[in-house]
């Protein structure tokens, strides 16, 4: 009974100082916010949705938030040769967190080819994060 008290006050100890619980970090949280962007701007893509696709792009391209750039470029080019993304996985080696710029790189299976790399680039713009770019490139088999 001593033994199941002492182990229950330790536990308790352990866990008051945070040491039971797992804590968010900051760039936790920044990754977190970063990817449900990027999913939602995904999931435009695969539904040929450009004005949802834009939705989070930066103001600064404004000119190209239209659906003549988006059939041009992510349609023609991106579709055609890599189809609708069917799963994606972020790669936190290749991805950067900084606080200004980030980035997240997913390695991506499509419809049309099974390795590909997508690369979301960011940037802050009025205190929140919009996109700058994305890109679609092949891995190549090793």
């Amino acid at each position: 009974m001593k033994r199941i008290t002492l182990i229950s006050i330790v536990c308790l100890l352990l866990f008051s100082m945070g040491l039971g619980a797992q804590t968010i970090t900051d760039s936790d949280y920044l990754k977190n916010t970063l990817n449900l962007i990027a999913d939602k701007t995904l999931k435009a893509y695969n539904h040929q949705d450009y004005i949802a696709f834009f939705n989070y792009y930066s103001n600064s391209l404004a000119q190209f938030k239209n659906k003549n750039y988006f059939d041009n470029l992510f349609v023609a080019v991106y579709k055609d040769n890599f189809g609708d993304i069917v799963s994606k996985k972020i790669l936190s080696e290749k991805s950067s967190l900084d606080p200004d710029y980030p980035r997240l790189v997913y390695r991506a299976i499509c419809t049309k080819c099974k390795n590909v790399l997508i690369t979301v680039n960011f940037q802050k713009e009025s205190n929140t994060y919009r996109i700058k770019r994305i890109t679609f490139d092949r891995i190549p088999q090793i």
